[in-house]
């Protein structure tokens, strides 16, 4: 039983590296994102705030990506509209 813990935990904490991008690619995502959606709301141009420095999930990303592009026009007229899934990537940036 002891050797069992051990090995069930090592079992839990693998994070793939494949489920990860690189740092350039994911800042690459989002300001596409960002002018995709300006060009969509046609008055506004923005600029992205905050970059990732490091690996960081592709899940995470993906879910910045799709908040952008869902935020309503009214909305991203504001001056930093960055949804709430696009704050935290900053801080998602563990192997």
């Amino acid at each position: 039983m002891a050797f069992l813990l051990p090995v069930a935990s090592l079992l839990v904490c693998v994070n793939k590296e494949s489920d990860y991008l690189e740092a350039s690619e994911a800042n690459l995502r989002v300001i596409l994102a960002f002018q995709i959606k300006d060009e969509m709301c046609q008055e506004t141009r923005h600029q992205v705030k905050q970059f990732v420095f490091a690996p960081t999930r592709e899940k995470n990303v993906n879910a910045c990506v799709l908040a952008v592009l869902d935020t309503a026009c009214s909305a991203w007229i504001k001056e930093d509209p960055t949804p709430l899934a696009c704050q935290g990537l900053v801080f998602d940036t563990t192997i």
